[in-house]
C-alpha cells in the first residue's frame, strides 16, 4: 500500500488537501490534526469502475473512531456518512482508496 505525504492549502476559508491519484495500487493518505466542529465533511474525488474510496475518523492517537461507506462513484461536494457520530475536537482523516483520484475535501463550519 502507497503512503504519500499531504499538502494543505485554503480556498475561500475551506480546507483542502491536493490531489492525489491510485490507480494500479491501493494509497493511504492521513492528514495531520484538525479541529472538527461536528459539521459535515464534503468531499470531491473520481472513482474508477472497480475502485473504491473508505474515508476513517481517528483520534489523535490514531484509534478509529467512525469509518465511512464505501464510496464507488464520482463524487461532487458530497457528503461523507459515517458509521457513528464524530464527536467535535481534533480528528485526523484517513483516506484509504484504490483506481480513484482524491481532489479535495472540506469541513463545514
Amino acid at each position: 500500500m502507497a503512503q504519500w505525504s499531504i499538502v494543505f492549502g485554503y480556498i475561500k476559508g475551506l480546507m483542502v488537501l491536493a490531489g492525489y491519484e491510485a490507480q494500479s495500487k491501493s494509497a493511504m493518505v492521513v492528514t495531520k490534526s484538525i479541529s472538527y466542529n461536528g459539521g459535515r465533511i464534503r468531499i470531491n474525488a473520481d472513482i474508477n469502475k472497480g475502485g473504491h474510496l473508505i474515508v476513517r475518523a481517528l483520534d489523535n492517537n490514531g484509534k478509529p473512531l467512525a469509518k465511512s461507506e464505501i464510496l464507488a462513484d464520482d463524487l461532487i461536494n458530497s457528503e461523507l456518512q459515517f458509521d457513528r457520530e464524530i464527536k467535535k475536537g481534533n480528528i485526523t482523516l484517513q483516506f484509504n482508496f484504490f483506481k480513484a483520484k482524491v481532489y479535495s475535501f472540506d469541513l463545514e463550519k
